[in-house]
């Protein structure tokens, strides 16, 4: 399969009894997770590349977007979510340690996440602290395995209906935390066998729920043993944490893995991509199958190549719920999210992000004029540009299907995101337009003389025309001269 975000999109529901529904009659989710945010708010990357991944503010336009395409998304983290993997927070930096968590406490809150596991990270500034954050927050702070002389201080599961599905959503801690670190952040707290713990939650959610999710902030071997040993788990946000260390980046090979009937999601970490995994939920409890792989093998069985495996495969995989994942990394071609700007600022100023007041989606919509304004003027400019091919960048993605993708319309519209996000929309901003690439000055319609377009610059081309994304090498001033607008009217 491929990689993708956590979301959960639905239909109809059907009765648990039923025999196993065909494609047509099976209800849809999207799942879209995160996991090892490790405090990130700002793109992150190697600090020689121009270009960096990530960011709370292009995460928020993401979700709006995929929400506007794909309909209501169910969105979880696996934890490790607000410090970074220091063993210690120095004194100095305590006080804006918390601010930094509760912006991104508040960022989650907005975007829409509904449950969130407690990672070993999370615990860097001690119980009472981490209690606090969790009291701001619009979404549980899940942990089912952790124990304090006073009682359990997180709730170990909840359950999310999301149009007419329920998903019941378990957390786990890492049961072999370093006792010293444990001590001194939980101070006589305990951590009880994940495996045992999530065995008895799991037991009770079965039957009550469509599909289980587990949130287990353990490293990759324990949660292969809980997928192996404990029935009735669809699906596990794995940390990716092996001989003690965490990879913040993760191969694409190794984004899913199946074991038994439960699929392991992995990601990569700072905040830099989302995971996209994309359900038909056939029957509950019937354990996770790749659509990608039910589809070859009925095509090798159509053309007469499938073996006997083959075959006993397939019918293994037509009694299973299938999914596909897309990995989606939050490149730089993500506009910020406006509301997420202004959050940002509070946080950078020290202000009450909680006060920072809320924006719809696409505000800055009035922002952009479009290409079949600007020609009323600069007819000669307009008639160049539809010789090109920014003119035409979103016809190719319209007929290959992918024209609700969000991975797809950045590059092929204007203003996805700060102007629209419902794919519905993309012909009034198709292509590549002037604002593109000039940038947006509203203002010019009224006084042209006053308020004049700035030069493009090589910035205004690299989020998209760059190696990640396209595969190709971009020499800018070569490619400007094929694109550049004539001078004078």
């Amino acid at each position: 399969m491929g990689s993708l975000f956590c979301l959960v999109t639905l239909a109809t529901v059907i009765g648990g009894q039923e025999p196993a529904p065909g494609p047509a009659q099976a209800r849809r989710l999207t799942l879209v997770y995160t996991v090892n945010n490790f405090g990130a708010t700002d793109p992150m990357g190697c600090p020689h590349k121009i270009l960096h991944d990530g960011g709370l503010s292009r995460r928020m336009t993401c979700v709006r977007q995929l929400e506007a395409a794909e309909g209501p998304i169910l969105l979880v983290d696996g934890g490790s979510t607000l410090f970074s993997e220091a063993e210690k927070a120095p004194d100095a930096d305590r006080e804006k340690l918390l601010l930094k968590a509760e912006y991104i406490c508040e960022a989650y809150s907005r975007m829409g996440y509904k449950a969130m596991a407690v990672g070993t990270a999370d615990l860097l500034l001690g119980i009472a602290e981490l209690s606090h954050i969790a009291g701001r927050a619009k979404f549980p702070f899940l942990c089912a395995n952790l124990e304090t002389p006073t009682g359990m201080p997180f709730k170990a599961s909840t359950v999310v209906e999301v149009a007419g599905l329920r998903v019941g959503i378990v957390g786990l801690l890492v049961d072999t935390i370093g006792k010293v670190y444990l001590e001194k952040n939980v101070p006589g707290g305990k951590v009880l066998p994940a495996i045992d713990t999530a065995r008895k939650l799991v037991g009770e959610l079965r039957g009550k729920v469509d599909l289980v999710v587990v949130l287990s902030h353990n490293p990759q071997n324990l949660n292969r043993r809980l997928a192996k040993d404990v029935e009735g788990i669809d699906i596990i946000v794995d940390p990716s944490i092996e001989y003690g260390n965490s990879h913040t980046r993760v191969q694409e090979t190794d984004w899913e893995e199946t074991v038994g009937r439960t699929l392991i999601l992995r990601s990569d970490g700072n905040g830099a991509a989302f995971g996209v995994l994309e359900i038909e939920l056939r029957k509950a409890g019937s354990g996770m199958g790749s659509r990608i792989r039910l589809n070859a093998l009925e095509e090798a069985v159509k053309n007469g190549s499938a073996s006997d495996d083959d075959k006993a495969e397939l019918a293994d995989l037509q009694g299973r719920n299938l999914c596909v994942l897309r990995r989606l990394p939050l490149a730089p071609h993500y506009s910020d999210d406006l509301e997420g700007s202004d959050l940002a600022e509070a946080f950078r100023k020290e202000a009450d992000v909680a006060k920072v007041p809320a924006k719809p989606a696409a505000a800055a919509r009035d922002s952009y004029i479009t290409s079949d304004v600007c020609k009323d003027c600069h007819e000669k400019q307009y008639t160049n540009w539809m010789g090109t091919k920014h003119f035409k960048a979103l016809d190719g993605v319209m007929a290959s299907g992918a024209g609700r993708k969000v991975e797809c319309l950045h590059c092929h519209t204007t203003g996805y995101g700060p102007a629209f996000v419902d794919p519905n929309e993309a012909k009034t901003f198709a292509g590549i337009q002037c604002e593109a690439c000039h940038g947006t000055k509203q203002d010019h319609l009224k006084d042209p003389a006053a308020n004049h377009f700035g030069p493009i610059s090589e910035s205004s081309c690299l989020p998209c025309h760059n190696e990640d994304v396209t595969k190709k090498d971009f020499s800018y001033f070569s490619s400007l001269r094929r694109i550049q607008c004539p001078s004078g009217k």
